[in-house]
């Protein structure tokens, strides 16, 4: 059974900074809270595993709202970053 989770990111975003997650660096990536639904950009560690300070975190996969992986994956955000361009989905 899936945890409640408090943030969401779009999965091709997770997706292009497996590399970094795998190493358990931070990356730049733009989270939405599902208190809210607002987004911002932060500087977050992700894992596949709980730890210490961590949130789940849901995968969003589609503009209609379709969800996946709800509480597989796990968020701390380590700062806000101030920048008014959100991360957005590469095109072409």
């Amino acid at each position: 059974m899936s945890e409640e989770h408090k943030y969401e990111v779009w999965a091709w975003d997770l997706e292009k900074n497996l590399d970094k997650i795998n190493k358990g660096e931070p990356v730049k990536i733009s989270v939405r809270s599902v208190e809210d639904y607002s987004w911002k950009v932060v500087e977050a560690k992700i894992a596949q595993e709980t730890f210490e300070g961590s949130e789940p975190l849901a995968l969003i996969i589609d503009e209609g709202g379709g969800m996946k992986d709800k509480g597989k994956w796990h968020i701390k955000i380590l700062k806000e970053l101030d920048e008014d361009e959100l991360v957005r989905k590469p095109t072409g």
